[in-house]
């Protein structure tokens, strides 16, 4: 007896909340975005083990021998500057709201542990036309430590 009375409240709730005027909010279309990330020095893509030359004001040289960085609180930015968080998929480099970016390929000087690359942002946010992305280097303080 005690289930039935049960049932026969939640029924009568879940009526009652579809039967009232305005209760249900459309929800925005979600679309997929992917969003590549490449690392380019005077214009040029740069490589693991390629030389670069004349970086900054003191025209230094340098050698990439690794690549990675993690990106957080990703948000993309319409024509209006209104912002909407990008919620990233969860894979091997993405969870959580933290993505690594890991551009080192293992090749060359870049003969890291990992070989796999992960050049790309994957997620979803309400359809709509996007002008820029906005993010925060590293990951945010509360995940990066313990007390």
């Amino acid at each position: 007896m005690k289930y039935q009375h049960l049932s026969v409240m939640a029924t009568a709730l879940v009526l009652g909340a579809c039967s009232q005027p305005g209760t249900l909010v459309p929800q925005p279309r979600l679309a997929s975005f992917d969003i590549p990330f490449g690392a380019v020095a005077n214009g040029q893509p740069v490589r693991c083990g390629e030389s670069l030359q004349h970086l900054g004001q003191g025209h230094a040289s340098a050698r990439l021998r690794e690549l990675r960085f993690y990106v957080s609180a990703v948000e993309l930015i319409d024509a209006q500057g209104q912002t909407v968080p990008l919620q990233l998929e969860t894979d091997g480099a993405q969870a959580e709201g933290i993505a690594l970016i890991d551009l080192a390929d293992g090749t060359g000087e870049c003969n890291v542990q990992s070989p796999e690359i992960h050049d790309r942002l994957r997620g979803v946010a309400p359809a709509g036309n996007y002008r820029d992305l906005r993010f925060t280097v590293g990951v945010p303080a509360e995940r990066n430590h313990t007390d």
